[in-house]
């Protein structure tokens, strides 16, 4: 018959491979939920930057459209309104003055 030492010796190193591979596979799932958590943090990070420059653009295609353009001077209109409202006044008293 086997004496409890033999029993020993005989799962002893199962058990303590067995340990010693749990602990191992322990230690590569949080390695692995580690790196899952700061790959998803940089994505989040890159998420807020991506929305943040589309809020920057669209401000800046607001701001482009929201300033006036140069404003062109109005000096020629109202030289060209001056003469044909002398024109027509001239036209008006030569109509006038003619009929009698």
């Amino acid at each position: 018959m086997a004496t409890w030492g033999d029993v020993i010796k005989g799962v002893l190193p199962a058990v303590i491979t067995f340990g010693t591979g749990m602990i191992v596979n322990n230690q590569n799932v949080k390695n692995a939920e580690g790196q899952a958590n700061a790959t998803r943090e940089a994505q989040l990070r890159d998420l807020e930057i991506a929305k943040q420059n589309e809020k920057n653009i669209l401000l800046s295609k607001q701001a482009s459209k929201g300033t006036p353009e140069k404003e062109k001077s109005n000096t020629a209109l109202y030289i060209g309104l001056g003469v044909g409202g002398v024109v027509l006044l001239g036209v008006v008293i030569f109509a006038v003055t003619r009929r009698n």
